[in-house]
């Protein structure tokens, strides 16, 4: 069997609900683990994210997939602690209007990473 790669795009929201999209409908059709590599950039790595937070995803696609349709339509938006976040970004030599965006729209669309260590297996 040669590797096999998923490669997700970027385009903000509409990536990371399409690399959703794809990982269900492969696994769906049982070949989710024919997968060597799974790739993203940009907003499909907004999807990896999400997914990564659980060792066994990959298991519970269904699962995962109902809370980042349940994140992305019952949100709730603070302005006072998007601005915090504006505020602390700045203080970066590296600030851009991606820190805004990321800050006051994507920061509550896909949540943070609740800690390094979900990442470390």
């Amino acid at each position: 069997v040669p590797p096999i790669a998923v490669l997700g795009s970027g385009g903000g929201l509409r990536a990371m609900v399409a690399l959703m999209g794809t990982l269900t409908e492969l696994g769906a059709q049982n070949l989710l683990d024919t997968i060597m590599y799974l790739c993203g950039v940009s907003g499909s790595t907004w999807c990896l994210t999400s997914l990564y937070r659980n060792q066994t995803w990959s298991s519970e696609l269904e699962k995962a997939e109902k809370e980042m349709v349940q994140r992305l339509t019952t949100g709730s938006f603070d302005c006072l602690k998007a601005l915090a976040r504006i505020m602390e970004a700045e203080k970066d030599e590296n600030f851009s209007i991606t820190d805004i965006f990321a800050s006051t729209v994507v920061h509550d669309m896909v949540k943070q990473v609740s800690s390094p260590s979900c990442l470390g297996f």
